[in-house]
């Protein structure tokens, strides 16, 4: 996909060369898509990630990939039906030219509320999990610098904290097996990883967005248990301890140009 070729003037609107705008936008979709794993799973009533860049590679293990945008901070992204996110901007000719086939995107954390159910020995208590994961070193989160690997997790009660427990080591959901999404977690900066196929021409003459497209319906699987007081199509806590998570994050990526 040719998405910042074919120079020209862009029209009575159009930017001169050298001062075209690239905006990378990530947006999220919501429509249905079929379950694949047998899991259980729901759409959570909250999602976000915090976008520190784009990295556009040549090869998946290319050694010296192009650098998009770098963010000082992240990018607050949501993955709510119709979020639209400009999470970063870059000017057309200072990209290097040719074909990648593969984008790295650094992110910093992920954040979501889900809704299950909290089991106490005989008690059971419906309400939302909010949780945050850090997936890079010193990431600034509740007014501190967080290792990778810290998590937090309140429990909610019709949106009131009935208590929090935070940790280390958090395990990292991966996002759905069969999206060509990978979370790449082997340096201190988390990355999401797929395949593209981009050509790129910085002397385009026009501004350009390069639009990802997630779609994030029922992106939050796990597989259910059979402890006592546990329901089929429900995620169900003991004392901290989850169902399995099998899946956290975008079914699918699509990349387009505008």
């Amino acid at each position: 996909m040719n998405i910042l070729g074919g120079g020209g003037s862009g029209g009575s609107g159009g930017s001169k060369p050298d001062g075209a705008q690239v905006y990378v936008r990530i947006v999220a979709d919501q429509t249905p898509v079929a379950s694949t794993d047998g899991s259980s799973r729901e759409t959570p009533l909250d999602q976000r990630v915090g976008i520190l860049g784009l990295e556009l590679l040549k090869s998946e293990n290319d050694p010296s990939p192009m650098v998009v945008f770098q963010n000082q901070t992240p990018k607050d992204t949501g993955y709510n039906a119709g979020d639209d996110t400009v999470v970063g901007t870059a000017t057309a000719s200072t990209l290097m030219a040719g074909t990648y086939l593969f984008a790295r995107v650094p992110v910093a954390y992920v954040k979501f509320t889900v809704a299950g159910t909290y089991h106490d020995g005989a008690l059971a208590l419906a309400g939302q999990f909010q949780d945050t994961i850090s997936l890079s070193a010193e990431t600034l989160l509740d007014g501190a610098q967080r290792n990778q690997g810290w998590w937090s997790d309140t429990f909610l009660v019709d949106g009131t904290p009935e208590g929090t427990a935070t940790g280390e080591d958090s395990g990292f959901g991966q996002p759905g097996a069969s999206s060509g999404i990978h979370l790449d977690m082997s340096s201190s900066t988390g990355a999401y990883v797929f395949p593209v196929n981009l050509v790129i021409d910085p002397s385009v003459g026009h501004d350009v967005t390069i639009l990802f497209t997630l779609n994030t319906y029922e992106d939050f699987h796990w597989q259910d248990e059979t402890e006592p007081g546990y329901a089929p199509g429900v995620f169900d806590v003991s004392y901290g301890v989850y169902e399995p998570v099998t899946q956290l994050g975008a079914n699918s990526v699509t990349v387009t140009m505008e």
